[in-house]
């Protein structure tokens, strides 16, 4: 003969396992909102990218890029600066006599990190820099060839209008 429930030992049991299903639903769901912030942040990354090819770009390229509904013309304005070349500007027109090793340049981009952001390597930093170059915003001291350019001198070019 079957042993017969308790109505309450029945809900005690039910609340039990629900409280278990819910906390692994709630595991479930942090690990969703981890991964969900992760292709956020590669998104970000991919739209800073996008700010400083955007002028190389093909206007198929740009259909689709726009297609992916972003706004062009926020990333392709002409005095717009990559976020490395504006911590750069920034860093320089702070230091003293506005010039600092390559080196120091790039340790002011690591201390201007949050601490969620991951930094670029130290190569990519300066790629990432050209664009000043290019417009002759910054330009750089090569101290001696037979010493790592981290300890060039980078000056900023100031007008003199």
């Amino acid at each position: 003969m079957a042993k017969q429930v308790n109505p309450l030992d029945a809900v005690i049991a039910n609340i039990t396992a629900d409280k278990l299903l819910l906390t692994e639903k709630n595991t479930v769901i942090e690990k969703a909102k981890e991964e969900k912030k992760i292709v956020e942040n590669r998104i970000k990354e991919y739209r800073k990218d996008l700010s400083v090819f955007i002028k190389y770009a093909t206007e198929e390229q740009v259909a689709q890029i726009e297609e992916l509904g972003l706004d062009v013309s926020e990333t392709s304005s002409k005095g717009a600066l990559n976020p490395f070349s504006q911590i750069a500007l920034d860093a320089l027109t702070e230091a003293k006599g506005n010039k600092m090793t390559n080196g120091k340049l790039y340790d002011a981009y690591i201390d201007s990190l949050g601490k969620e952001e991951e930094a670029e390597t130290y190569s990519i930093f300066n790629v990432k820099l050209r664009q000043l170059f290019s417009q002759g915003r910054i330009v750089k001291k090569q101290i001696d060839p037979t010493k790592p350019s981290r300890d060039d001198i980078i000056s900023l070019v100031l007008d003199n209008n």
